[in-house]
């Protein structure tokens, strides 16, 4: 009988061939041009999902402190704090600024003129350029309060919508103002990303 030998698939001579390294080669260049080509594109996605989630962070601070009391240090006098919250107002900050603040007088929104005392003014700018407040959602104008107050966490959100129970706030990019995440927060405290 005759014995069948094995049919070898691979020749025996060692190394790359040229055609391999020029594929390899036009691989890299391919991919290296596709991030380059998009890297503006991602980095703006990248401080839109930072800024959202900072928000949404400074609104879990705030309501915090809202929650629990305090009391702050003005003119060598200690104040009791009624409150604490964040204000956006497109008006006297622009879209790329909100403060978060302590509510004196407990009227649960900040005012420039006597009772708000503001803690930090945050400025997209800065950390976050490119990214804008948007747009704010049921609410009646873009001067928006987000109020939190001890001892028992109640919330409050001036110039809501007659029956609604959440605002949102949109971020956008400035270059494409499709591109969006949003913040929702309602009358109960709870804080979304969506």
């Amino acid at each position: 009988m005759k014995q069948f030998s094995k049919i070898q698939l691979f020749s025996s001579s060692k190394g790359i061939t040229l055609v391999e390294v020029l594929v390899v080669v036009f691989l890299v260049t391919l991919f290296s041009g596709v991030l380059i080509a998009n890297f503006p594109k991602i980095k703006l996605q990248f401080a839109l999902s930072g800024v959202v989630h900072k928000f949404a962070q400074d609104l879990k601070n705030t309501q915090e402190l809202g929650g629990a009391g305090s009391q702050i240090k003005e003119n060598n006098v200690i104040v009791a704090v009624k409150g604490h919250g964040i204000h956006i107002n497109f008006f006297t900050l622009g879209n790329k600024k909100y403060i978060t603040y302590a509510d004196k007088n407990g009227d649960q929104q900040y005012n420039f003129e006597d009772d708000g005392y503001p803690i930090k003014q945050i400025d997209l700018s800065h950390e976050y350029p490119g990214i804008i407040i948007h747009e704010i959602v049921n609410a009646n104008s873009q001067n928006l309060s987000i109020n939190f107050r001890p001892p028992n966490f109640s919330t409050a959100i001036s110039s809501l919508v007659e029956g609604q129970n959440s605002v949102e706030i949109i971020f956008a990019t400035e270059s494409d103002l499709e591109n969006t995440k949003t913040v929702s927060i309602n009358s109960l405290g709870l804080i979304e990303i969506k």
